[in-house]
């Protein structure tokens, strides 16, 4: 902390922008402020991180990590990959606590099932982060009267100015 002009402390910013992370087929985007900070479950030998955008829990017993990705859930033995659908859940996760902090969670075991066709693209990253998801090849589309185009296949707001390549 440093004193500012007027004799307040002020906390450093960090001005570095998230990192952009991109795919052209359906992608999740795991997010962790920091390393992964995992808190016990009660009666269990599951944690679950407090620290992530999603669902996500740690079972001590088998060494594996799970992953709620949009209804489905993934699993993998280490938190940076490589995830995969997951055949059987861990009972622990079908006895979780009866309060409203897993009240959603408990509400989708067992889950949606998913093939690995169907496995999105996965990119775990442990600082801020972005993802833009373009379903293929981006589809440019000019805007009238101006020199900008946007990219007509994805939800995101992804622009570029004629002449210029999309990074």
């Amino acid at each position: 902390l440093r004193r500012a002009a007027s004799s307040r402390l002020v906390a450093p910013l960090q001005h570095a922008p998230p990192q952009i992370l991109y795919s052209q087929r359906p992608a999740s985007l795991l997010v962790f402020d920091g390393a992964p900070v995992l808190a016990p479950v009660a009666g269990s030998t599951l944690t679950v991180a407090v620290n992530a955008n999603w669902d996500v829990f740690f079972d001590q017993g088998s060494k594996t990590w799970y992953w709620l990705n949009n209804g489905a859930w993934l699993r993998a033995t280490d938190v940076k990959g490589a995830w995969a659908p997951v055949g059987t859940l861990p009972a622990a996760l079908s006895s979780l606590p009866n309060d409203r902090n897993f009240a959603d969670v408990r509400k989708q075991v067992p889950g949606r099932a998913i093939t690995a066709a169907e496995m999105p693209q996965i990119f775990v990253s442990t600082t801020p982060a972005e993802i833009i998801v373009v379903n293929g090849a981006p589809q440019y589309a000019a805007i009238p009267g101006t020199q900008l185009q946007y990219v007509a296949n994805t939800d995101a707001a992804l622009f570029r100015h004629s002449g210029s390549a999309l990074v």
